[in-house]
């Protein structure tokens, strides 16, 4: 997506025009929605649904001696919020995200979100929401990765996990 922002900007300049791109869409890539069967506030523990709004599938962990991300039809509470000083989550809050007892951290390496048994990865925030208001439950949110600078967003993908950055997708399509 940076890319073609990038190429975009290029042509317009090649050309003479005046055009502004912001290739850091990542606020505003509101692709999941946090939920609960009990409502309330959304506050650090354990209890909530995590749904990716394109795929219309809830993000899971596939267990075994390799854990790997894996989307679902279901609805569990299998996502953990945890924050370092607890209690309510507001918007543009940093917090560790855990899903099926595996945190979610952002491998520089691979650049992919891999799952794993450690406990803190204090890397995620939600966006598309008002900074510093409660997060809501039920709405659109982005999720980011701060590490990375991205958001995290649902993918057509074949043979791997339907989840990319939101700079490496198109239209809904992986481009890595």
């Amino acid at each position: 997506m940076r890319e073609l922002a990038r190429l975009v900007t290029f042509a317009a300049l090649a050309l003479g025009l005046c055009l502004t791109v912001d290739a850091s869409a990542h606020e505003s890539t509101t692709g999941w929605v946090l939920g609960n069967a009990r409502g309330g506030k959304v506050a650090s523990g354990r209890g909530y649904q995590l749904l990716n709004v394109y795929n219309k599938l809830y993000v899971d962990v596939r267990g075994g001696k390799t854990p790997a991300l894996d989307a679902i039809a279901t609805a569990p509470e299998n996502v953990e919020i945890r924050t370092k000083k607890g209690g309510e989550l507001r918007c543009g809050d940093v917090f560790t995200l855990r899903v099926a007892e595996h945190t979610l951290a952002y491998d520089p390496k691979s650049g992919a979100v891999t799952p794993s048994a450690q406990g803190e990865a204090d890397e995620w925030r939600f966006l598309g929401c008002k900074k510093g208001e409660p997060v809501p439950l039920g709405q659109p949110l982005a999720l980011v990765n701060v590490r990375r600078a991205d958001a995290w967003v649902g993918c057509k993908r074949l043979g791997a996990a339907a989840y990319c950055w939101d700079d490496k997708q198109l239209m809904g399509i992986a481009t890595d």
